[in-house]
């Protein structure tokens, strides 16, 4: 049963118990249960009298008496200090940082659990004349970071796995300073108070959390200060968080109390505070009265003053040694039930005891009605208020703790017994004023039950038995993801949102680890990927996510014209940004380098370039471009005697107008499938047939090699003559049955002298010939294939297309057991290729075939074996592998 309250307005008295403590300045302290032993102890940091650092923890005896445990915590000062179980096993862990005399440092100190501490070497960035706090700004259960000093201000995240993410919340650098987590606008969220030196003016800063990871500025009204100490505090029992604020201004120092208006506003309350600054400031209801008072230092004085319950405060003239470069923290040492005191500053360290036997207070009842909701990837717990007879409803806080098992903390360690309620830290309850508690459950596993309790904590910062246990069921949930779309040779981030914790992921094809919830796909073809997650309980869940794929595309860039021994600038571009691409250009003759994606031309004549792109996973295009050079300095120029003759012989006279003649080697062409090379000024030519003729002159630049051709069409006419036959085309090709990846030569047997010559290979590369015998076409895909002939001369032209001609066999690639693998790697290689055989026990013959057909290498294989490939141009090539006329192969890119 509550014990009825009797407001008085007694001074309260203080007594120095004389603790043993070492005297520093510079210093942090904090209350807290290390050892869960029921009793609060000490954590202490700064500079002793002997300017030594030091970092102690006093154990509390329970007796009155501290014993330093010698805990091997590197010394430092102007630092700041804060327990919380950040790993949720049970036992408060440390943070500390300040300056060692030769570095500054933040360490994250895990509690072994046997009064032993271990630096986790969390890597977070070193600091000093700063603040650091715990909070849980994401809601998912694990204690984050909130530190400042030497100009930076930083949120680290805490993994769950004893790591820390810097998340870049973008919270301006101060130093100097004082932060505090506290959520003012009752969402659910903590949000932040800030004070320092930027390194240019003061501020004083609330940022709203805004509950996605990002923080935001909301421009109050609070004064700008540095030496500063600030704290969160409903001192009216409103049910919303006040601040209290001291520090220097830059003219005087200042100790104000701001009203939170509930509207995101905050009013000074011109409380009438002694200004302080190197200070400390704190909340806490020392006369069990329900009302929050304020202890603060600095400024060589050290004051209470007690809340009046009506807007004022009094100080009590508790008798406190006056300190600077201080630091201060309440907490009940001895569990009488009244708020004692711990101090330090100008080298003391004192524990005062709160001497009083009135107004003793009593525990909160335990909050009832229980109940949780699933929203979104959320899922919202809620509670009736609690009651208690001193601290008011709307000024009670709350304590949530959730375990994967009955009475569990692993999920969120409630930093108290859950079994006596006992608070092993002087704080706030983790849901703060709120009768709700928002769960981020990216760290619950599905398909599992979940226990949780509450308690509720007063103004004394007693907090009551937990409430009975309640539970809530996480199914299991996944989602693959949006489909997404890439260009061949890309590649895409997979990512499983799910609360299972096994995952595997097929086809692997093209994946980089089947077995992670977030693997990097390749695909060279459109492919759906599905994704099996389970969880501890057993539970299996499914999803697909589809990539498609569009195919590699080239372009060679827009034809050039230069003049002869000038250069051109190539570059071909694709449509996968990003991607690690091949390139091979040809023909060569000219170019700077053959396997660059931007090589310099400098053809001596007009040339058409070819490129192939490919990527290792053997997407490939070619695309090609044309350089036209002006070959020479001086225009070609010839004419004819006559252009007609009706009579035989047809003989004519042509005469070489080009300038400067002797610079140049000429070639002429003359229509009828002859040619003369001739530097004479004048040339003569007979037609045997009657026709139409066109004639060419190509000029050669002797000492440039530079060339330039002159077609004039249909230029001769010769008529009442013989006429000529027009061609019958004829060809045969050698072989005509192959397997993929061989070349058939070509011949062409036509009659009646043909003159020009247009072959035609569907399925072959290339594709087209206007050679007279074309050899090296590469067949590389099963199928039977036509071939078409067009044969020309004066009298006309003949076609003959032979149907069904070539036959490429079945290349046996699905025909090899299906047990054997084939490893060709490096691929893309330099000058040496590995061979790999597995599942195949006898040796196995392969060739290399280059992009024409060509045969470049030949050797066999018994499980493994190395090829010197130094001797290899760069290209693209194709491995051969065959046993019995049964093939399998593999593209590989030569660098």
């Amino acid at each position: 049963m509550a014990i009825p309250f009797i407001k008085t307005t007694n001074a309260q008295t203080f007594t120095d118990i004389n603790a043993g403590l070492i005297g520093i300045n510079r210093s942090s302290v904090a209350w807290g249960d290390y050892n869960n032993d029921g009793y609060l102890d000490v954590l202490l940091t700064g500079r002793d009298n002997s300017s030594n650092r030091t970092s102690n923890i006093y154990r509390n005896n329970g007796n009155g008496t501290f014993t330093d445990i010698n805990a091997g915590l590197i010394g430092v000062y102007n630092g700041s200090v804060a327990w919380g179980d950040y790993n949720n096993d049970g036992y408060l862990d440390i943070l500390l940082t300040g300056y060692t005399g030769s570095s500054r440092i933040s360490k994250i100190y895990r509690n072994n659990g046997d009064g032993t501490f271990t630096d986790i070497n969390a890597g977070l960035t070193g600091v000093e004349n700063g603040s650091v706090a715990w909070g849980d700004y994401n809601n998912d259960g694990y204690l984050d970071i909130l530190l400042t000093g030497s100009y930076i201000s930083k949120i680290y995240r805490n993994n769950g796995d004893g790591t820390f993410t810097d998340i870049n919340a973008g919270l301006i650098g101060v130093e100097n300073s004082s932060v505090a987590w506290g959520d003012y606008n009752n969402d659910g969220y903590l949000d932040i108070l800030l004070t320092g030196y930027t390194g240019s003016f003061r501020t004083s800063r609330i940022y709203h959390n805004n509950g996605n990871g990002t923080f935001t500025n909301i421009n109050t009204s609070l004064v700008d200060v540095m030496y500063s100490s600030v704290a969160w505090g409903d001192y009216n029992n409103d049910g919303y968080l006040d601040v209290l604020l001291t520090g220097h201004t830059g003219v005087h120092s200042i100790s104000n109390i701001y009203r939170n208006n509930g509207n995101g506003t905050f009013t000074n309350i011109n409380a009438g505070l002694t200004g302080v600054n190197y200070s400390s400031a704190v909340w806490g209801d020392y006369n069990n009265d329900g009302y929050l008072d304020v202890l603060l230092t600095g400024s060589y004085i050290s004051k209470i003053y007690r809340n009046n319950g009506d807007g004022t405060f009094t100080d009590i003239n508790a008798g406190l040694t006056g300190v600077q470069y201080s630091s201060v923290a309440w907490g009940d040492y001895n569990n009488d039930g009244y708020l004692d005191i711990l101090l330090t500053g100008n080298q003391i360290s004192k524990i005062y005891k709160n001497t009083s036997s009135t107004n003793l207070n009593t525990i909160p009842t335990a909050p009832t009605g229980l109940t949780s909701a699933h929203i979104n990837n959320n899922v919202i717990l809620r509670w009736n208020k609690a009651t208690d007879a001193e601290t008011p409803q709307d000024g009670l806080t709350y304590n949530v703790r959730i375990g994967s098992q009955p009475n569990g903390i692993d999920m969120y360690s409630p930093m108290a017994d859950t079994n006596t309620g006992f608070r092993r830290i002087v704080e706030m309850g983790n849901a703060q004023l709120d009768t709700f508690y928002i769960i981020n459950t990216n760290n619950f596993y599905g398909c599992q039950t979940y226990y949780y309790s509450v308690q509720a904590i007063d103004n004394a910062f007693a907090a009551s038995k937990f409430s009975n246990e309640s539970t809530f069921y996480m199914p299991l949930t996944i989602d693959a993801g949006k489909d997404t779309t890439i260009s061949c040779g890309g590649s895409v981030g997979l990512h499983v949102t799910t609360n299972g914790n096994s995952y595997t992921w097929s086809p692997s094809i093209g994946l980089s680890d089947t077995s992670i919830y977030n693997p990097v796909a390749k695909p060279v073809q459109t492919t759906t990927y599905y994704v099996r997650v389970s969880s501890p309980k057993g539970c299996v869940a499914s999803d697909s996510v589809i990539v498609y794929v569009n195919p590699l595309t080239a372009d060679a860039g827009a034809n050039q014209t230069i003049t002869c021994g000038n250069t051109a600038s190539l570059n071909v571009t694709t449509n996968c940004n990003g991607c690690s691409l091949s390139y091979a250009w040809s023909p060569s003759i000219g170019l700077n380098d053959t396997s660059i994606q931007n090589p310099v031309a400098t053809p001596i004549q007009t040339t058409t370039y070819y490129v192939t792109v490919s990527s290792p996973e053997g997407c490939i295009v070619t695309d090609s471009v044309t350089i036209f050079v002006k070959g020479i300095d001086y225009p070609i120029d010839f004419v004819s005697d006559v252009q007609k003759l009706t009579s035989t012989p047809f003989t004519f006279q042509f005469n070489n107008l080009t300038p400067s003649i002797n610079n140049y080697n000429f070639t002429w062409y003359f229509g009828d499938g002859n040619s003369m090379s001739s530097n004479n000024s004048n040339v003569y030519h007979t037609y045997d047939y009657n026709g139409l003729y066109t004639v060419s002159l190509i000029a050669a630049g002797i000492a440039t090699g530079c060339t330039d051709t002159l077609i004039k069409t249909d230029y001769i006419y010769c008529t009442s003559g013989p006429t000529s036959n027009k061609p019958v085309a004829a060809f045969t090709g050698v072989p005509t049955s192959l397997y993929a990846g061989n070349v058939v030569n070509f011949s062409d047997n036509s009659t009646n002298n043909p003159t020009s010559w247009m072959w035609h290979f569907p399925g072959g590369s290339p594709s087209s010939s206007t050679k007279k015998n074309p050899s090296n076409i590469l067949y590389d895909s099963v199928g039977t294939y036509n071939v078409q002939l067009i044969v020309s001369n004066v009298a006309g032209s003949d076609t003959l297309v032979k149907y069904d001609y070539i036959s490429v066999n079945s290349t046996g690639i699905n025909a090899i057991d299906e047990n054997e693998t084939i490893n060709v790697y490096p691929n893309p290689f330099s000058n040496e290729l590995i061979i790999e055989l597995e599942g195949y026990n006898e040796e196995v013959s392969f060739k290399i075939v280059n992009s024409v057909g060509q045969n470049v290498y030949s050797g066999s294989v018994v499980k493994r074996t190395i090829i010197n490939t130094s001797d290899l141009a760069a290209g693209v090539y194709v491995i051969k592998f065959g046993n019995n006329r049964v093939y399998k192969f593999r593209k590989i890119i030569k660098n």
